[in-house]
């Protein structure tokens, strides 16, 4: 899992992504503010856009949920690549056990070692 998201969780690729939601807030901001009220100044009203254009009315309609799900994703992919890059770094987990096994191996030698003489 962490390889599959080696080449997403980086800055510059957040940052990209930002930019891409950025965009698409701009271009939704012209749609509702010049698009349409121009639209509806050539005498079009507002059922009539809807039939022309309904995936400007379904963008139009859904962009509030759209903002609210996008923006707190962008915000976690932000604040997760340090997270990201920290976990990554570990070592892989096969190797894992052995952080367990090695310490406990020579704290085991080391109970041998100093026991009382006769104590089992």
């Amino acid at each position: 899992m962490m390889s599959t998201f080696r080449t997403i969780e980086t800055t510059s690729n957040v940052e990209r992504i930002q930019s891409y939601f950025s965009t698409m807030a701009s271009g939704q901001g012209a749609i509702r503010l010049d698009v349409v009220p121009a639209l509806e100044h050539t005498g079009l009203t507002s059922t009539q856009l809807a039939a022309q254009f309904p995936a400007v009315a379904t963008l139009d309609g859904n962009w509030v949920h759209i903002l609210n799900d996008m923006t707190p994703m962008i915000g976690a992919m932000s604040d997760g690549v340090p997270d990201y890059q920290a976990i990554a770094s570990l070592p892989a987990f096969p190797l894992f056990p052995w952080f367990f096994v090695l310490p406990g191996a020579v704290l085991a030698g080391l109970a041998l070692l100093i026991r009382p003489q006769g104590a089992l």
